[in-house]
């Protein structure tokens, strides 16, 4: 590390200096400097020590229950904690991560979902091949953004009496999601157009004599000669790809309705447990999305308003 910086400002421009190299997104940068200032800030106001490699067990433990004592809602107080303690690692102190407090699970809802009249929408938008490809896994599927982007061709198993795909999920943790009932059709549209991105490709890079490679990922795109998958540690290129405001097919703008890859997700569940007629079980839906436990899925399907008024109308008094 060399000399250590004499100011606790310095300190964090060491830091966000060290996260620019590593290529973390600019946005996240801004992030982790605005909470790092608010935590410096808060340990000049309460007499803490504010260099971040002389913090000991007792300054930690100061700022976590100030947190808890101000009323921060629990996601706040864990992103607060993860800054605090990476800030004081990048300069090999690490007291925090060593003494961490476990901190109870953040019992608020996923907020988004979309209804199923803006589903309707949305997939009545012309689409590009990949979006129709993505869209398809994410909302009918329930797999997570950076699930789709690892899929690979071998990862799809079509042959047997149970054909699914095979999730490389949270923690690399591995998981078996049966087809839906379009899924046969979405992929065959798909892989006839990603044979067309590998002929192109090829057809570059032979007139460039170059060597051609595919690294075998379901979803890809094609620049340059080059056939390459989306970045699972920079995904605004899958992102601007599929949901946001591109140039050519924007489905956002298209169909009047903003949302995020991980919306999709979310409505998948909420959709099939609140349907009136034979509705999926929690456990089932646990399992589809790779969950560790229950509470985890109650947190992504949230409340149901028109379940609630109907209870309301059973009331005896």
């Amino acid at each position: 590390m060399g000399r250590r910086p004499t100011t606790a400002e310095s300190c964090i421009d060491s830091w966000i200096k060290w996260h620019t190299k590593r290529g973390t997104l600019p946005k996240t940068r801004m992030g982790y400097l605005a909470t790092a200032s608010l935590i410096i800030k808060t340990c000049r106001e309460y007499g803490v020590e504010d260099l971040p490699y002389k913090w000991s067990e007792d300054d930690f433990d100061t700022l976590r229950n100030k947190w808890e004592c101000d009323g921060k809602e629990v996601a706040t107080r864990r992103g607060y904690d993860f800054v605090m303690c990476a800030l004081a690692a990048h300069f090999k102190n690490n007291t925090g991560k060593e003494n961490k407090k476990r901190l109870p699970p953040d019992e608020r809802p996923y907020a988004d979902w979309l209804t199923l009249e803006q589903i309707r929408i949305v997939l009545s938008v012309p689409m590009t091949p990949l979006q129709v490809m993505a869209i398809h896994l994410m909302l009918s599927m329930g797999l997570r953004r950076v699930e789709v982007i690892r899929l690979r061709i071998e990862d799809i198993i079509i042959d047997g009496l149970n054909p699914h795909v095979v999730v490389d999920g949270k923690g690399h943790k591995h998981r078996n999601v049966p087809f839906n009932h379009n899924t046969v059709e979405v992929l065959r549209m798909w892989l006839q157009h990603r044979d067309t991105l590998v002929e192109i490709a090829q057809r570059k890079s032979f007139r460039k004599n170059r060597r051609f490679v595919d690294s075998g990922h379901l979803i890809i795109y094609e620049r340059d000669g080059k056939v390459s998958p989306y970045s699972e540690l920079h995904p605004t290129g899958f992102d601007d790809a599929v949901v946001n405001k591109v140039s050519m097919h924007p489905i956002c703008v298209k169909a009047g309705i903003r949302f995020a890859c991980h919306t999709l997700r979310r409505t998948f569940g909420r959709e099939l447990y609140y349907k009136e007629e034979d509705p999926i079980d929690l456990l089932t839906l646990s399992e589809i999305y790779g969950h560790d436990s229950m509470d985890e899925t109650k947190k992504y399907i949230g409340p149901d308003p028109k379940r609630m008024a109907k209870a309301m109308l059973k009331t005896a008094y």
